[in-house]
């Protein structure tokens, strides 16, 4: 190694060549949204309120979407999910179940590998 060059500006070079919000973001991310997709769909609650009769239910609508900003896992119009995962109050109060959050905790580092490991596969093609 040379006195001037500790690699930093060889791999600043690389990276300046790549589309890093196209070419690495968009597959880590749509691969990290969809094992997401599969590790949550299981752990969805079965609704039965009016809420899923009208709309359907909460399994049925959830997904991972393409949007201008990357990927989302969504609920779709199954907007209650919320009031499952966090809990309500009131008269009749729901428990909260934290579903989502729960497993994204659980799965967070999990999570930084699937991007890491998509990042580093495009990094070295």
């Amino acid at each position: 190694m040379t006195d001037g060059n500790n690699g930093f500006e060889d791999m600043a070079k690389l990276l300046g060549k790549m589309d890093i919000d196209r070419d690495i973001a968009d597959e880590g991310l749509k691969q990290g949204a969809d094992t997401f997709a599969d590790w949550v769909r299981p752990k969805i609650p079965v609704a039965k309120s009016a809420f899923a009769s009208k709309y359907g239910h909460m399994r049925d609508q959830f997904g991972v979407i393409k949007t201008s900003e990357g990927y989302d896992v969504t609920f779709g119009d199954a907007f209650w999910w919320v009031f499952s995962e966090n809990g309500t109050g009131g008269e009749h109060p729901q428990r909260a179940q934290n579903f989502v959050h729960g497993t994204f905790s659980q799965k967070w580092s999990a999570l930084e590998r699937i991007l890491q490991n998509a990042a580093i596969k495009k990094i070295e093609k």
